[in-house]
């Protein structure tokens, strides 16, 4: 999963891994800060079983303000073989 934060946006690896740290997970996951080169703001790099990536997008977006509903996730990109319900998607976006 990849969260890619918009210019003046700030939010550490830290405070990631303190937000999920009390979920049950089947792997522990890797948490890296990138900053790519073009990109105006950060980009916070996932690495997590398939089958955990819902509960850690879920837990992020209701402890971490600029994750809710706003404007904080500009994209997250699945890696191959993970999956995201759209009822997942749907109650996310409150649809």
């Amino acid at each position: 999963m990849n969260i890619q934060l918009k210019e003046g946006q700030e939010l550490s690896g830290a405070t990631v891994k303190e937000s999920i740290e009390d979920l049950p997970l089947e792997k522990d996951p890797t948490i890296q800060l990138e900053q790519p080169v073009g990109a105006k703001g950060d980009l916070i790099s996932i690495k997590c079983a398939t089958n955990d990536l819902e509960k850690i997008e879920t837990k992020l977006r209701t402890d971490i303000e600029i994750l809710g509903l706003g404007e904080g996730i500009v994209n997250i990109q699945l890696k191959e073989g993970q999956e995201l319900s759209e009822a997942t998607v749907n109650k996310a976006l409150a649809i």
